[in-house]
């Protein structure tokens, strides 16, 4: 997983476009997902992708837009609302993190 990130943010950084969706034939997966706020046969943009080391471990995020802006939120580790901000002030500084309404 680790070579699938490092190659998504070197094609980034050369200022490609990226675009990614969840696809499952399987239906707990789709529904798996669909709890978490991420559609199935879905596209979204991936508009960032950061990784910050801390004491525990390295971090590993994406930050995706929802073209349509509807339909679900993500609310799994590291959604807007979700207690990784808190328990991270350090990352919640470095990356600037505001809780805000709908959209970035």
């Amino acid at each position: 997983m680790l070579a699938l990130f490092e190659r998504l943010r070197d094609v980034q950084r050369r200022g490609a476009l990226l675009a990614v969706s969840a696809f499952s034939k399987a239906a707990s997966e789709r529904e798996a997902g669909r709890a978490l706020g991420i559609l199935p046969d879905h596209a979204y943009v991936l508009l960032e992708l950061t990784e910050i080391d801390e004491a525990g471990g390295a971090h590993r995020l994406l930050q995706l837009r929802n073209p349509w802006g509807e339909g679900a939120e993500w609310n799994g580790t590291w959604s807007k609302n979700a207690p990784d901000w808190e328990a991270h002030p350090w990352i919640k500084r470095q990356l600037q993190f505001e809780h805000a309404g709908d959209g970035l």
